[in-house]
């Protein structure tokens, strides 16, 4: 299982596609990640596997990347999660990024897809052919974009919730038993989630049985959690179209009764358990971020604080200046807003156990499992 490639850059370590599924009549060529190793992390070990004499072992990252279930790797578009896996490296934590399967996007997201590409390829050929010029050329590309994306569809299904998040926990499990060997503390693991990996994480610590079957540690043996831009009401997701077409259909089916199921969605786990049983999980501390603009994942975030509140311990945090995306893809950028939230999360993963200023609630609509609550009080 030990890494393919080593790779030295910037004072990490990098060992690349190593596997976390150890069977190889089950494994799938997305069960694997990468891992990042600072050359010489506060009180750990430097990069190698072997060899070396054993010190204090560092803090661990596991960060679970986003893209709607359906989209990137471990390595991102543009090596955007790597410059992320870089990042926590640099600040003095064994970081393991892991890939997972993915969803095939819906007939309607591959048709906008494959009809833009023929779009395009249409336009440029009749720059040169004046003879294809014509008013139906458009049509055409879009019509055939859409014949293709239901064949691909056909061939590719991918897979449906919940076999992302066994994924992950099956990578969880792994990091568990073998980051010691890396120079990672198993005692001390902070989940981070992006998006669609924060829904993730999330889930992982409230459903147990995630955990369990994979042969991971439960909820009460992790150091913490970030989750970053995480949608975790899907009553908020359902009431938009565009929203149900995109995601809930391809990914958690068409029936209402899966979206609700306290297995699908961080929020419905809580609604869903009693008290006691949210305690009894001893959850560890939950760091929940979001960004300025971030398409009302702050909505999200606030009712899940609400719901969780009176059982953990939960901080929130808006970074300013930043939305959805480049709350990614600048991190590595000297300067850029979004090292800073890779500074809290950081220092989250460090023990800190406070922020600099707390989640700003500008709705005080509480939405859950298709009610409305007014609440009166505002978060602080």
């Amino acid at each position: 299982w030990h890494a393919r490639m080593a790779v030295r850059n910037m004072g990490i370590t990098e060992h690349l596609d190593i596997w976390y599924n150890p069977d190889p009549f089950t494994r799938h060529n997305r069960h694997k990640l990468d891992v990042y190793v600072p050359e010489d992390p506060p009180g750990g070990k430097s990069g190698s596997l072997a060899g070396e004499t054993k010190r204090d072992l560092a803090p661990v990252v596991i960060f679970v990347h986003g893209g709607g279930w359906k989209r990137f790797n471990r390595r991102g578009f543009s090596g955007i999660h790597q410059n992320i896996g870089r990042a926590f490296a640099k600040r003095g934590l064994v970081t393991f990024v892991p890939s997972y399967r993915l969803t095939t996007p819906s007939v309607f997201q591959l048709g906008i897809d494959f009809s833009g590409i023929l779009l395009v390829l249409s336009t440029a050929v009749m720059l040169f052919v004046r003879e294809l010029l014509s008013f139906y050329t458009p049509i055409a590309s879009v019509v055939l974009g859409y014949v293709l994306a239901y064949v691909y569809r056909c061939i590719k299904p991918g897979v449906m919730h919940p076999a992302h998040t066994e994924d992950i926990a099956q990578a969880i499990a792994w990091v568990s038993s073998n980051c010691e060997s890396y120079g990672g503390d198993p005692q001390n693991i902070t989940l981070v989630g992006h998006s669609a990996g924060a829904h993730m994480t999330t889930l992982l610590l409230l459903v147990p049985r995630f955990l369990r079957e994979a042969g991971a540690p439960p909820a009460s043996r992790f150091a913490s959690s970030v989750a970053i831009s995480g949608p975790y009401n899907v009553t908020r997701m359902s009431r938009r179209w565009f929203l149900r077409t995109l995601y809930l259909d391809p990914v958690f089916g068409t029936n209402r009764e899966t979206w609700t199921s306290p297995e699908s969605f961080p929020l419905q786990a809580v609604l869903e358990a009693s008290p006691n049983q949210i305690s009894s999980l001893n959850l560890p501390p939950m760091l929940f971020m979001n960004a300025e603009r971030d398409f009302n994942l702050q909505d999200h975030s606030n009712d899940l604080l609400k719901a969780l509140r009176e059982h953990v311990h939960t901080r929130a945090k808006t970074i300013q200046g930043l939305n959805h995306f480049n709350s990614m893809t600048g991190v590595g950028t000297p300067g850029h807003r979004a090292e800073r939230l890779i500074d809290l999360a950081s220092e989250w993963a460090f023990g800190a156990r406070e922020v600099d200023g707390e989640f700003v609630v500008n709705n005080d609509e509480f939405l859950t499992n298709g009610h409305e609550e007014k609440d009166s009080k505002k978060d602080s």
